[in-house]
């Protein structure tokens, strides 16, 4: 299994990916819906509560919790201190189409038992102060577009968002999770892009001394730093 921050948590997913640009402030509307808004629609679709990835002209794009196992490369650095995940992908664009997706979230859920997390719970407060503490870097065609250092990085932050109705998922998780039920986090929506090909590049980054308790640490006890990066080939092209 993919060690990736989807499967670092004992009670709900982690979900990483994706870039934000200064027209998507989480409070405020862009294209019509809050980011809330958005991000409700983008995780209804990436945790199987729909096969439809787009709202009209808005596409979701795919996240580091997707893609096949010949997507992904697992790297391990010991002389640089460094060990992570590196992913690639091809996304097709029309001439036209926005896009949006998450860049890291905290997911309640109900589990087997009948229990579900509740947003006022410590533990869901304390992934929430996780997921703040990792670092991210988004580039488009080479320019920096967001980064987690930026003074706005926190306009991106969306509260909770409750689904519709529970997302059940295929099968029962390993620590007995069957469905999604809330989200919150950090994500984004971007104006279309012009045609022709364009490389969007996401990395997300973590440091021992600042997440001592999660990764696993004791077992990479050579490594100080761990990162998610994925590369989406993006090919705009003319509506038909």
């Amino acid at each position: 299994m993919r060690l990736r921050l989807i499967v670092l948590c004992a009670c709900m997913a982690l979900l990483a990916i994706a870039p934000v640009t200064a027209q998507s402030p989480g409070q405020s509307k862009a294209f019509g819906k809050t980011l809330g808004e958005w991000m409700k629609l983008y995780h209804e679709w990436s945790l199987g509560g729909t096969d439809e990835n787009r709202v009209k002209d808005m596409v979701f794009l795919p996240n580091m919790n997707m893609g096949e196992d010949d997507d992904w490369e697992l790297i391990m650095d010991p002389d640089n201190r460094i060990w992570g995940w590196s992913g690639e992908m091809d996304v097709g664009l029309k001439v036209g189409e926005k896009f949006a997706s998450t860049i890291t979230a905290v997911i309640g859920e109900l589990y087997e038992d009948g229990t579900a997390d509740d947003p006022d719970d410590d533990l869901i407060a304390w992934f929430v102060d996780l997921i703040r503490k990792f670092h991210v870097e988004i580039w488009l065609d080479g320019e920096l577009i967001i980064s987690s250092e930026d003074d706005d990085y926190e306009d991106r932050w969306y509260d909770v968002v409750w689904f519709d109705e529970p997302i059940e998922y295929a099968e029962p998780t390993e620590y007995g999770a069957v469905a999604a039920t809330f989200i919150t986090g950090y994500g984004f929506v971007h104006p279309p892009l012009s045609k022709g090909e364009h490389t969007l590049y996401i990395r997300l980054y973590w440091y021992k001394s600042e997440v001592p308790d999660v990764f696993g640490w004791d077992e990479l006890d050579e490594y100080d730093c761990g990162y998610n990066e994925l590369t989406l080939n993006i090919t705009v092209a003319k509506k038909k």
